[in-house]
């Protein structure tokens, strides 16, 4: 099992999305339907593709301006708790009508009065610090919960992405057997004419162009499919869709998990967990908060005191400083202290779900990842050899050492191994990706991805 770096930008480079490739490929002849298909724009970079999509998807994620949103509203809290460090001034004014005796005699008053005021909490028994400290943490949690938020967006866009070059790549593979078995039933059609077929092989080739012919139409559908997601995902239309290669992810022992200690300290989930639960602890404050007295401080200066008649004394400044103490007696102060310990146990258990969860999550997809390329090669060889048949089946089936139906199973077989390539590349990819999220690390590597080599083969046709 290797020791997980902070870093995964210096591992080796994985190998490519998709490993085969298909021949250069023609649109099937005026005698085959196919469905209309959506045009696309010039060939483009795939990183560059990709980046652009992911920063419109970004724009537009609900889930990434929701945490944008709790960011900016813990920033807020916290300057609402420094403000209280600061003196309130106030100013108020009051006018009045009043019967009064004075020296036994009734005297009907009246009084305009402006004073102006300032008040000052100069102790609260430490409760604003513990506070200011435990928002503190939790508008770095919330930060974390942003980094998520962008990390979960960009994956999703790489997944669909990646969905849609696999849709795009069987389609090419089923344009190739489209063209494979129309060449095969010009051959049969031949043969007919010339008496070396019966009837019989002409209608099976005939059915067997037309059966592939509702394949190809699918796997059109399915890739139209695949570009509307990626569509509404980022409110855009995609240009062309390279394949990818991206950044190497660690490898390790499926049985055994992970340094997990290294690989959360990148992963914002967990960390904004974590801070959470730091936060709910940092609420506590002091053992005595609530118990302690409060200290204020009020200056009150009359500015204005028009009083008629003129009372025989008159209050134009004062100065008080106020000590409280209150003491619940029902223990509310020690019930909330506890409801926040009990709080702050949930948020601890809730960080550590979280940590079990990601690393289930991690095996997994480690697992997925080296069973991914270990049927990528196998599949490779399977072509080859497929091949090495595919050359001497024609010339079998015309010397009458091959029937018809074995030639257009053979025909069959490389566009079923092809797609159980593309599914297994998909699921390479996506495993990459989950691992690199989870490390913390997946938007530095798509901004280093690169378009895969075409390994000696033509890209899917563009339509």
């Amino acid at each position: 099992m290797h020791r997980l770096r902070p870093r995964l930008l210096a591992l080796s480079l994985c190998s490519a999305l998709v490993t085969s490739a298909l021949a250069t490929t023609t649109e099937p002849p005026a005698e085959t339907p196919a469905p209309p298909t959506q045009a696309i724009s010039a060939p483009a970079s795939a990183a560059t593709e990709l980046q652009r999509l992911i920063a419109l998807a970004l724009v537009r994620d609900p889930a990434v301006q929701s945490a944008q949103a709790l960011l900016r509203a813990s920033q807020a809290q916290i300057r609402q708790v420094r403000s209280r460090w600061f003196p309130t001034l106030g100013l108020s004014a009051s006018q009045t009508r009043s019967q009064d005796e004075d020296l036994g005699l009734p005297v009907e008053r009246s009084s305009d009065r402006v004073d102006a005021q300032l008040r000052w909490n100069l102790f609260a028994g430490g409760a604003d610090l513990a506070q200011l400290k435990a928002l503190q943490l939790e508008a770095e949690g919330a930060r974390f919960d942003l980094r998520r938020a962008e990390q979960d967006c960009a994956e999703r866009i790489a997944v669909a992405y990646a969905e849609a070059v696999r849709a795009e790549t069987v389609d090419g593979v089923a344009v190739t057997l489209l063209q494979r078995l129309h060449a095969l039933k010009a051959l049969v059609d031949q043969q007919v004419a010339l008496g070396k077929s019966s009837d019989v092989d002409a209608q099976t080739s005939a059915s067997s162009v037309l059966e592939v012919t509702v394949t190809r139409a699918e796997a059109q559908a399915d890739a139209r499919r695949a570009r509307l997601k990626l569509m509404a995902l980022t409110g855009t239309p995609a240009g062309t869709l390279p394949r990818l290669r991206l950044p190497d992810a660690p490898m390790f022992d499926a049985v055994s998990p992970p340094d997990w200690l290294d690989l959360r300290e990148g992963n914002p989930r967990w960390q904004g967990a974590s801070q959470r639960a730091q936060a709910a602890r940092a609420r506590l404050g002091p053992v005595m908060a609530d118990l302690l007295p409060k200290v204020d401080l009020q200056l009150r200066q009359a500015l204005q005191d028009r009083t008629t008649p003129p009372p025989t004394s008159a209050q134009r400044r004062s100065t008080a400083v106020t000590v409280s103490l209150d003491i619940p007696l029902g223990g509310e102060a020690f019930a909330r202290r506890d409801e926040g310990s009990q709080r702050a146990e949930a948020a601890l258990a809730e960080a550590e779900r979280i940590s079990l969860e990601s690393q289930i999550e991690w095996a997994d997809a480690a697992d997925k990842l080296m069973t991914a390329r270990y049927t990528l090669g196998i599949h490779q060889q399977q072509i080859r050899h497929l091949d090495r048949v595919l050359k001497g089946a024609g010339v079998q089936y015309e010397a009458g050492r091959r029937t018809l139906v074995q030639l257009i199973e053979l025909q069959k077989m490389p566009f079923a191994t092809r797609q159980k390539m593309a599914d297994s590349a998909l699921t390479q990819f996506t495993a990459q990706l989950r691992m690199l999220s989870l490390a913390g690390t997946l938007q530095e590597a798509l901004a280093q991805a690169e378009s895969a080599p075409p390994d000696g083969a033509e890209p899917p046709p563009q339509r």
